[in-house]
């Protein structure tokens, strides 16, 4: 449901999320200069890939996964509690502004505040990522590592834009590594799981059949 919201109604976020995805190559390919490079590409397309190459350099920092959990719980909480970035647009005089939001937000019926929805969707997946990193023993500089950092981060930012409007937007900027993320998991186990083409094809299925038909 998220790659057909890039597709049709961000087709510009859409391009820049591409060519972060080869800034994220390059990354892992330990090539810094052309990961860079092609981020400040993709930020060129659309403002919010600055996202991205803010946590380009905070995720460099963080070199053990219980600091990512606790990031996230921290996250969750501060979101709970109802405080979010739009805290910090009020201390630097954004109000008037906001309150333009809140017009846009009753004129459309759009939903802010905490939304529990979105934080056990992101949770699931970071759960599911994390029980193949800890079953994989050589998981300390791995791909998934790295994703599990960049999805973690985001979600956070996600979550800290709840109580504005069309934070989905943002919460895209996660969505994105959740495929990512299942087919380096799965890959992980190769030898354990050799039918797991099989099995990812199925679950995207059920996934779009719960979104789509079911309306979920």
């Amino acid at each position: 449901f998220f790659f057909k919201s890039l597709s049709i109604n961000i087709i510009r976020q859409g391009i820049s999320l591409s060519f972060f995805f080869l800034s994220f190559y390059f990354l892992i390919k330990k090539k810094k200069i052309k990961s860079l490079i092609w981020i400040l590409i993709s930020v060129s397309f659309h403002i919010t890939s600055l996202i991205f190459l803010m946590i380009y350099f905070i995720q460099k920092k963080i070199k053990n996964i219980k600091t990512i959990i606790y990031i996230y719980i921290t996250g969750v909480v501060l979101a709970y509690l109802g405080y979010g970035f739009h805290n910090i647009l009020m201390l630097i005089g954004y109000s008037d502004e906001l309150s333009k939001l809140d017009i846009i937000t009753e004129e459309f019926n759009y939903k802010v505040g905490f939304r529990l929805d979105f934080v056990l969707f992101n949770t699931f997946f970071l759960i599911v990522a994390l029980f193949f990193y800890y079953k994989n023993t050589e998981s300390k500089d791995s791909r998934l590592f790295t994703l599990i950092k960049f999805y973690a981060l985001n979600s956070v930012i996600f979550f800290l834009y709840f109580h504005l409007p069309y934070s989905d937007r943002v919460g895209v900027l996660s969505w994105i590594f959740i495929p990512l993320m299942l087919l380096e998991s799965t890959d992980s186990l190769r030898v354990k799981f050799k039918h797991k083409n099989s099995v990812m094809i199925f679950a995207c299925f059920c996934m779009y059949w719960l979104f789509s038909v079911v309306g979920l």
